[in-house]
């Protein structure tokens, strides 16, 4: 009795901790990825180059009792030596609160790279400046609450010679900046009924979905996004990521074409992602779009992440993180 009577203490203390003292489980997936750059005139590829830039994704998932906690990151850019000398650079993470009906409450931040290139002509251009000293990014900030959404779109100055790979070190100067007192968070302006999500999770949640089709909206900057989208299997492309050691059986490749249609200027973009469905890890085995008229971007997965990559991204769940204090502290 006595050897008992500090194990069934121990177990009742524990049943009687606040639920935020109890562990939950966690699961985490990453992906690393080569980018592919096709240059495009009137819609026909003219010039292709592959391995000019990288990416790398991360999905961590904790049960909350019911009520999971989706954390997405998504951050790439160029590589100078590959790419003519441009450096480009674009970093995005999500925090998403689920509840019963879907999204309770998200926030996202992000930062990119202040480019002007809207035309080849101006592509060109940029080749024969070469950045120094800082050059301009510019960040945002997101909160949604239901129906209620805010944000903060700032420029800053970052150092020109950071590579996409130095994102993580650069997100307290950017959350410093979204910080500053003159920096007020804009309420957006959402049609009666529209409750939005984020757009990383909004695919998410498409790609887990065993429909065919869905709709979904997402914010993102204030501006509200209907998107579209429709699967199919994709048994030729899949045996190239059986080629590539990324799928085990080519029938598993499922092709996801999304339309991204702007609600309010009804501008629309497409994109499209294949993955495998029968596997845990939901990120993406390629994924391509264009970002600008001239130029369509494809994302490939590597079986061999680079070291440095995943030294850079692949931190524990449990190591401090981007989405805590640096996420909310302009919405407190």
């Amino acid at each position: 009795m006595k050897c008992r009577l500090p194990i069934a203490l121990a177990l009742l203390s524990l049943a009687l901790l606040p639920a935020a003292e109890v562990s939950r489980p966690e699961t985490v997936v990453r992906r690393s990825y080569r980018a592919d750059a096709n240059i495009m005139l009137f819609g026909l590829t003219i010039f292709s180059r592959s391995d000019v830039g990288g990416g790398f994704a991360r999905i961590t998932e904790t049960d909350a009792g019911g009520h999971g906690e989706v954390r997405l990151l998504f951050v790439s850019g160029s590589r100078p030596d590959r790419a003519h000398g441009l450096n480009r650079m674009g970093y995005i993470e999500e925090s998403v609160s689920e509840g019963s009906g879907g999204v309770a409450r998200a926030e996202y931040l992000g930062f990119m790279t202040s480019s002007g290139e809207e035309s080849l002509a101006d592509a060109r251009k940029a080749l024969h400046e070469a950045a120094a000293g800082d050059v301009q990014f510019v960040a945002s900030r997101g909160k949604i609450d239901g129906a209620a959404a805010h944000h903060i779109v700032h420029h800053l100055l970052l150092p020109a010679a950071a590579r996409w790979t130095d994102a993580q070190h650069l997100l307290d100067r950017v959350a410093d900046d979204l910080d500053h007192p003159g920096n007020d968070a804009k309420a957006a302006d959402l049609p009666r009924g529209e409750e939005p999500g984020t757009f990383l999770y909004t695919v998410l949640s498409m790609v887990r979905s065993p429909a065919r089709a869905a709709d979904g909206s997402f914010l993102h900057n204030g501006k509200l996004f209907h998107l579209h989208a429709t699967k199919r299997g994709d048994e030729k492309t899949g045996q190239k990521f059986v080629e590539d050691h990324l799928l085990a059986s080519a029938r598993d490749a499922v092709e996801l074409s999304g339309l991204i249609r702007n609600a309010k200027t009804g501008t629309e973009t497409t994109f499209r992602v294949w993955y495998d469905r029968t596997s845990p890890n939901a990120l993406p085995l390629r994924f391509e779009f264009q970002p600008k008229s001239y130029l369509r971007l494809v994302f490939e997965a590597v079986p061999d992440a680079d070291p440095a990559v995943m030294k850079a991204f692949a931190a524990p769940a449990t190591a401090p993180r981007a989405g805590g204090t640096r996420m909310s502290a302009a919405f407190r």
